[in-house]
């Protein structure tokens, strides 16, 4: 996973972002790694990994290692001391991805039994914050993403979140 800033709100893409802030996959999956063997309370009852690289409408944005990380999110996932039902896809455009995210939410639902239970979303790929008149909106970008219309064609992240809190 990678994280930045949106200092340049609708500009911010992470080839440019000089966010000091920006974790690695590599680094985040070997934490996530070490904790889930430590800890033997967790149990990931699902996993959905998404990575992008090729944008539709940005040829010169193009992300050079978001697949390769999606890639190690599901080797480290794989490495874990139990099985995982993992759903891994790659430059895959909006509406897939929001049809695969419905049906993680929903498999999941299904299948957490205790609170040590956990699904695993990972979005290896670009962000976009979009100034409104009121707020500044994020979104995930698919491989379909156009800045000039992020509401049909991004992840909103408030939508994403929605998505799980209707799930609880």
């Amino acid at each position: 996973i990678e994280r930045g800033c949106s200092r340049d709100v609708g500009e911010c893409w992470w080839a440019s972002c000089p966010c000091p802030a920006k974790l690695t996959a590599s680094s985040v999956t070997a934490m996530l790694h070490r904790e889930a063997v430590m800890d033997t309370s967790i149990r990931f009852v699902r996993a959905l990994i998404v990575g992008i690289d090729a944008y539709d409408n940005y040829p010169t944005q193009q992300h050079s290692s978001a697949v390769a990380d999606a890639r190690t999110w599901l080797r480290t996932v794989q490495e874990l001391p139990y099985t995982v039902p993992v759903q891994v896809h790659e430059n895959i455009g909006r509406a897939a991805f929001w049809s695969e995210l419905l049906r993680f939410v929903n498999d999941v639902r299904r299948e957490i039994r205790t609170e040590s239970d956990y699904g695993l979303l990972v979005f290896a790929g670009n962000g976009a914050g979009v100034r409104t008149e009121t707020s500044v909106r994020s979104y995930l970008c698919p491989r379909d993403f156009d800045l000039t219309d992020p509401e049909t064609t991004g992840i909103s992240l408030d939508d994403l979140c929605g998505l799980f809190e209707d799930s609880l």
